[in-house]
């Protein structure tokens, strides 16, 4: 980010305008320590999740809480799944804020 230089007295922050190409660094090195550090940080968390929770290793604990997020993950896919097989139009809004959404009519 650049200090804005076009307004006197005033210290704004701007962006760095892109130039239309996007380096090798930033397309395909900067993202894999992104990805492989949440990654290890997960797999670690679930490794060691029964000393987390300080249940004794083997207590069904240790394997449901973690079982709970990943079905809650494959029931939100399968809700996409439906809605973008269902309600194409709608799917098309998901992620485009509440502006962009159709009027509903409540009555």
């Amino acid at each position: 980010m650049l200090p804005r230089t076009d307004t006197p007295g005033q210290n704004k922050w701007i962006s760095q305008p892109c130039k239309g190409h996007v380096s090798s660094y930033r397309r395909v090195i900067a993202p894999v320590p992104a990805l492989l550090a949440p990654a290890v940080m997960v797999w670690l968390a679930l490794v060691n999740f029964p000393a987390l929770l300080g249940v004794p290793e083997g207590d069904p604990l240790a394997w449901l809480l973690p079982a709970v997020y990943g079905a809650a993950a494959l029931l939100g896919v399968v809700r996409a799944l439906v809605l973008r097989a269902g309600q194409p139009a709608i799917y098309a809004l998901v992620g485009m804020g509440a502006q962009s959404a159709p009027a509903q009519d409540t009555a």
